[in-house]
């Protein structure tokens, strides 16, 4: 049977018309966070990459083809995307039509960076038989990004940006989405940056954006090539040594894949995120604390891709940044959750001062950008909420724990709904980790584990679906530095349902209601029953009437 498929199959003209497509198996191509069917520009048409080695593929969104993605869009960033499981339903409908189109039972699918979120998501819920032959995931940050926390402090790209958060991945998805149905799982993870300071986000080695920890964290085989989350869609080399090789086995052979680089440990934890609006002709100073770390490196998000720095370090010298040195790195695709990273090993502590500088680009009505550093070592924050699923209205507590932080100035949870709107929640100490501190313990800490104080403070969601939460840290340490410190936590609110309080409440009473009510009934129909047999009983031992 020969199919054509107006646009799609049309773009791989190195498909012959006589080829019956079923004979190979055709590639479903996924873009990744504001990303399109562009992100596949390199692998599609008569000259691209899959032409090449005899294969036709479809990218989602792609003219002719349709089944567009909702990851977000450069041009609309305050516009509501579609959740990871929305988009694995047009995915679904998608792998239907190429099969339908080519009579291909089986289709590979090839997915960049958060795609490969979708495509997982489809594998394991919704994919009714076996349609997929294997997974092939570029840069998928199967651990989340911490990145993410960058756009999603502007409200942009929600809830997307919020389902790359770690605690989504660690907490949520990968706990629910982990059951393959035996497709095979390949994923490739950049590793171009093994540096902490030069890593703006990220632990190391990493893409810049998603590093190997996360991309390990799906299991499956590895493979690692030094290259930058932007170039793992387009390069040739990722295709030739990776991705072909996949196509031409099936998924079916044991391929030798190149060992994973060791992880290097980095207990890293970001500032508080600054963000504004830079006007043309209008800098926008941010002051950032530092106290006695030993790595900062600095992420800035610029969708305008615009912006410049000036960095004034505690000293109050300005600092020109160079890659060499700091590893200042600038990012010009817009649709990156990092433009421009640089960083510093053992920073002096005290306030460094960032000028966020407007470009000759820089629209009219300003760019909206968003500011963060990572830091290792100093004082720690640790955060966690009593549960990771709950219902509207159900009572979630958070609960924060403190490490060489000697003055609380303030210790709050930020929540970000799926609409953008925020609520704060004031969290109280509560007593010592060690449990022998009386719940009225002072709002202080001497520092150390040990004498790690706990705070605590309740939230009751009032809408469903996914809510980004941030604990945010302002204090001393003992040494007289001022500490900034934010965890960023996740929760996906479920609808209303036995586990809300309110509803659980309702149903038990009309259970009840409904179990008195069936009692009365049986006892009244039995009530009745023996009245009626004993009537009976009673005509029947009278003796017969006679007549005369």
């Amino acid at each position: 049977m020969v199919v054509v498929l107006a646009g799609a199959l049309g773009s791989a003209a190195a498909q012959s018309a006589e080829t019956a497509l079923s004979d190979v198996r055709p590639v479903v191509l996924v873009h990744g966070f504001i990303g399109s069917a562009a992100t596949w520009s390199e692998y599609l048409g008569a000259d691209g990459y899959l032409a090449g080695i005899g294969r036709v593929g479809f990218a989602l969104g792609e003219d002719g083809f349709g089944f567009p993605l909702d990851m977000g869009e450069v041009a609309r960033p305050a516009e509501r995307t579609n959740s990871i499981e929305e988009n694995a339903r047009v995915l679904a409908d998608a792998i239907a039509a190429v099969r339908e189109a080519t009579g291909a039972p089986v289709v590979d699918v090839v997915a960049h960076s958060m795609g490969g979120l979708v495509a997982r998501y489809y594998v394991a819920k919704i994919m009714r038989e076996r349609d997929v032959g294997q997974l092939i995931l570029l840069g998928t940050p199967h651990g989340g990004s911490a990145c993410a926390v960058l756009p999603a402090a502007l409200g942009f790209y929600l809830p997307a940006s919020l389902e790359l958060r770690p605690r989504h991945l660690e907490d949520v998805f990968n706990a629910h989405v982990a059951d393959l149905r035996g497709v095979p799982l390949a994923t490739l993870a950049g590793t171009a940056i093994e540096e902490a300071f030069r890593s703006p986000c990220t632990g190391v080695p990493s893409d810049l954006v998603v590093d190997l920890a996360s991309a390990t964290a799906a299991g499956g085989h590895l493979s690692t090539l030094p290259l930058l989350h932007t170039d793992l869609n387009s390069s040739e080399a990722v295709f030739e040594e990776f991705v072909a090789p996949l196509l031409r086995s099936g998924g079916n052979d044991s391929l030798t894949l190149e060992p994973p680089l060791e992880l290097l440990e980095r207990a890293a934890q970001s500032t508080h995120v600054y963000s504004g609006v830079v006007l043309p002709g209008n800098p926008v100073r941010v002051e950032i604390d530092l106290d006695a770390v030993t790595v900062a490196s600095f992420a800035l998000f610029d969708p305008s891709v615009s912006l410049d720095v000036r960095v004034t370090g505690a000293s109050g010298a300005v600092i020109p940044l160079t890659t060499a040195v700091h590893g200042l790195i600038r990012v010009t695709e817009p649709a990156s959750l990092v433009h421009l990273g640089y960083g510093f090993a053992s920073p002096r502590p005290g306030t460094w001062i960032v000028d966020v500088l407007p470009g000759a680009s820089t629209p009219p009505s300003g760019a909206p950008f968003a500011l963060m550093a990572n830091v290792v070592g100093g004082s720690a924050l640790s955060a966690s909420a009593d549960r990771s699923l709950p219902t509207v209205a159900e009572l979630v507590t958070i609960t924060a724990s403190l490490e060489d932080v000697d003055v609380v100035s303030r210790l709050v949870a930020v929540v970000t709904r799926p609409d953008g709107g925020t609520a704060t929640v004031e969290l109280q100490p509560v007593g010592e980790e060690t449990g022998g501190a009386p719940a009225s313990a002072p709002a202080t800490s001497t520092g150390g584990t040990a004498n790690a104080v706990r705070w605590s403070g309740g939230w009751r969601p009032e809408v469903q679906g996914p809510h980004g939460i941030d604990v945010v840290l302002t204090g001393l340490t003992s040494e007289g530095h001022r500490v900034g410190r934010t965890v960023p936590l996740f929760v996906d609110v479920q609808a209303g349902g036995l586990r809300s309080t309110g509803v659980r409440a309702g149903f038990l009473g009309l259970l009840l209601l409904a179990l008195v009510a069936s009692v009365w009934f049986f006892r009244a129909a039995g009530t009745a029953t023996r009245r009626t047999r004993t009537s009976g009983d009673a005509a029947s031992r009278r003796p017969p009437s006679r007549r005369p």
